[in-house]
């Protein structure tokens, strides 16, 4: 079944609602950018989504559940002759599973931490390569966290936060806004997790860590997101999402 007339559909695939929260808002930066004329009226022009209109996001964790539900096969083997890499299968599937929706959607971000596996980031790109999809695919591989995202875009407001960032530079070694890709520990009391640096920095405030990805501009989150996939997850709304609205301007 169509969308709504002059409504882009845009199905977010993740992990947590953190993360349907910053690849929406960068979605929409990246199109009022764009497209400045839509920035009074964008909110008419498209919907964020999970499975279901009316559903915030889909989680990934979620995938096998619907395969069993809704009959989706459970595919083996290669994609154009490769091995699958790490989620290649699962996005295969997940894909299908938006294919078949009852209201299928215009677009379909996929969002994924790659825990320090780039693999994981080939396996979306395998997956989003090997059919003819009818919809727009937008992937978003985070090296090694989201937070690393967060963290591109953190810059000091006060002498406390100032006094924080160096402490942190001094215990790490380097700047972890600059260089949060190499935080690559997976426990989260680990001196190199994304998680305890960012919450240090932030002190847990979570409206200070949006301010991070929705006022530092552009051009500095792609500068300091070079290898933590930002950037190219920037370069993805660009390239991909942004034609859909194209009419959309005036």
């Amino acid at each position: 079944m169509s969308n709504p007339e002059g409504e882009v559909s845009i199905a977010l695939v993740c992990e947590a609602r953190a993360d349907a929260q910053i690849a929406a808002d960068l979605a929409d930066r990246v199109l009022f950018e764009t497209f400045p004329s839509l920035e009074q009226v964008l909110e008419h022009h498209r919907r964020f989504r999970g499975l279901a209109p009316s559903d915030p996001y889909l989680k990934w964790s979620e995938q096998k559940t619907l395969v069993r539900r809704l009959g989706i096969p459970r595919f083996h083997g290669h994609f154009n002759g490769q091995a699958a890499e790490p989620d290649a299968l699962a996005t295969f599937r997940m894909l299908l599973i938006l294919d078949q929706a009852e209201h299928r959607p215009d677009a379909v971000f996929l969002i994924r931490d790659t825990d320090n596996d780039k693999r994981r980031q080939r396996g979306l790109e395998q997956a989003r390569a090997d059919y003819p999809w009818a919809f727009t695919i937008v992937i978003g591989a985070a090296h090694t966290k989201s937070e690393c995202w967060v963290m591109a875009g953190f810059k000091p407001e006060n002498r406390e936060e100032k006094d924080r960032l160096e402490a942190l530079r001094q215990e790490l070694g380097f700047n972890p806004c600059a260089a949060a890709e190499l935080l690559t520990a997976q426990s989260d009391s680990a001196k190199k997790s994304a998680k305890r640096v960012l919450s240090h920095l932030t002190q847990g405030d979570q409206f200070r860590e949006r301010k991070c990805w929705t006022i530092t501009p552009l051009v500095e989150l792609k500068q300091n997101g070079q290898a933590s996939g930002l950037a190219e997850y920037i370069t993805e709304l660009t390239t991909r999402l942004a034609p859909l609205f194209e009419h959309r301007a005036v």
